[in-house]
């Protein structure tokens, strides 16, 4: 993780916010605090820690993770792309291919995002180059996606209350 960090913020000069899984900042205290000793004091670095993900989401043009399921909000909600890089996939569980099913995550993933297998964290602008691409490409096929997979999108609050209104829920 440093790795990338360190060619990302000293070597290309990216401003980076560095947000932790809730868990990860629970279960792995002192790895966080080690990486704000060592990057609070960089202007184009900033550990963001708060509940709530909204403001880092909105105001990051890229996101940069594991398979977390984060992305799924970046890419459908707010149309962004992302970068997974394959080498460092977490599996929780092992059994995972029993089901032939491609799971709903893994489907926008890999038609909306960019994937690494083996990343060279040295090219990182060409990866961020090539996702910046294909989520510019893919505008129209995430609208479609939306409009194909979700149910009243855009007026959802609106038919939920109009069924309490109508007293069918």
């Amino acid at each position: 993780m440093e790795k990338i960090l360190d060619i990302l913020l000293f070597q290309k000069k990216y401003n980076i916010v560095f947000r932790p899984h809730p868990e990860t900042i629970k279960r792995e205290k002192k790895l966080i605090k080690n990486i704000g000793n060592k990057y609070t004091n960089f202007k184009n670095f900033s550990l963001d820690l708060e509940k709530d993900n909204l403001f880092s989401m909105q105001n990051s043009d890229l996101l940069i993770t594991d398979y977390s399921g984060i992305a799924i909000e970046f890419i459908l909600g707010l149309k962004k792309p992302a970068i997974f890089f394959t080498k460092y996939k977490k599996i929780h569980n092992p059994n995972y291919k029993l089901i032939s099913e491609k799971t709903f995550e893994d489907d926008v993933k890999e038609k909306f995002a960019l994937f690494i297998e083996d990343p060279k964290f040295e090219q990182i602008d060409k990866y961020i180059d090539m996702a910046l691409k294909k989520i510019l490409i893919n505008q129209k096929k995430i609208d479609d996606y939306l409009l194909n997979n979700f149910f009243n999108l855009d007026y959802s609050a609106s038919f939920v209350s109009n069924l309490f209104k109508n007293n069918k829920i």
